[in-house]
């Protein structure tokens, strides 16, 4: 009986302890186990890739601005001012601005434009050309007055010339400071290199007046295109009530101000010569337009010329009491605007013929238009 009891504690204390080396082997398994689970995938580890954004990062994407074509190879209907700068950045030489000698002047029309990092010459090489600022009025006179008209300009042409060879002409709009030389670029460059270039054939911001490829400048008064195109930059006065008379506002910035009645009235007339004739003009259309009106042929024919005659008259703010036919050749001055919202295709156009013969100038019968077409936006 003894021994059967010996047996029995014996057997109960190797099976606790069998049970006791089981239970930590299974704890010690366990343990492993867990450790071996969470080391094999970390909550967030520092390096993990973010697959969409490293491999096309936002800021390594080209800018938009740099996917569009070249400012200056774009018809001049689709170019807008893309944002309105502070001020103007330079215009064309003044009397205190003297050309670059005819030596060492930029090569001709058909020669390479010079870099844009060429300065001109020194004011001692020539004589500079007769340039005194256009009279703003401080405030718009009540009717013409023919005595406003002074000289055309016409005498600063060949100066200008010596400095660049692509002057054609001068424009000249009394009641404004729109005193300039005209340009056309050369056969075979881009018709619309002067659009972001100065006198010098520098790169500006302001630009100069010019001319399309296509336009004539021949002798005389005949020798003009049917419709000579003029487009100009207005950086700085293309609200929808345009200031009169601000020397900030250059190129084409002040013939904004024949957007007023008062102003249409008081200055009809304008100026535009070649070096071989002075010309007078009258002004017989201003107004607002979308590029759909297509009034830029230089060239067209006498059904087409006639057809813009009449789109412009019916577009004009103003009624000019000024006849106009197919037969005369007109000029064509246009500028952007933003006086219909932001939409980059208005602009805003100034139409004058020439004066024929036997007329001169005399007060113009200028009225409201109560219905003008409108830009379609």
């Amino acid at each position: 009986m003894a021994k059967r009891k010996s047996s029995v504690a014996s057997f109960s204390i190797s099976t606790i302890v069998i049970v006791a080396l089981a239970m930590l082997i299974f704890i010690i398994a366990v343990a492993i186990g867990v450790s071996l689970i969470g080391g094999s995938e970390p909550a967030e580890p520092a390096s993990k890739p973010a697959v969409v954004e490293s491999s096309k990062p936002a800021e390594s994407k080209e800018p938009e601005e740099s996917k569009k074509p070249e400012e200056s190879k774009k018809p001049e209907e689709s170019k807008q001012p893309e944002e309105e700068p502070s001020g103007p950045e330079e215009v064309t030489p003044s009397s205190s601005e003297a050309p670059v000698s005819s030596s060492a002047a930029p090569a001709a029309s058909s020669a390479a434009p010079a870099a844009s990092s060429a300065a001109p010459a020194s004011s001692s090489a020539a004589p500079a050309p007769s340039t005194a600022p256009v009279t703003v009025p401080s405030s718009v006179p009540s009717t013409f007055n023919a005595s406003i008209m002074g000289t055309s300009g016409k005498e600063n042409i060949a100066s200008y010339k010596q400095i660049n060879s692509d002057v054609k002409g001068w424009l000249k709009i009394p009641g404004t400071n729109i005193n300039y030389p005209v340009f056309q670029s050369a056969p075979g460059y881009d018709p619309h290199y002067y659009l972001d270039r100065n006198i010098y054939r520098q790169s500006s911001r302001n630009g100069v007046l010019y001319a399309g490829s296509t336009a004539k400048f021949g002798s005389g008064k005949s020798g003009l295109s049917l419709n000579t195109v003029i487009f100009g930059h207005n950086w700085t006065n293309y609200s929808a009530n345009p200031r009169i008379g601000n020397a900030n506002d250059v190129m084409f910035a002040q013939l904004a101000a024949y957007h007023h009645l008062n102003f249409a009235k008081a200055y009809p007339y304008l100026w535009f010569s070649t070096e071989s004739t002075e010309m007078p003009w009258v002004i017989f259309a201003a107004f607002y337009t979308d590029v759909g009106f297509f009034y830029i042929d230089p060239n067209p024919s006498v059904a087409n010329h006639a057809a813009v005659i009449q789109g412009a008259k019916a577009r004009s703010r103003h009624i000019y009491d000024v006849e106009v036919d197919s037969s005369d050749r007109i000029i064509t001055l246009s500028t952007c605007t933003r006086a219909y919202g932001s939409s980059a295709n208005q602009r805003f156009v100034v139409m004058a013929r020439q004066l024929r013969e036997g007329e001169s100038f005399t007060p113009i019968n200028v009225t409201a238009n109560p219905n003008p077409i409108l830009p379609r936006l």
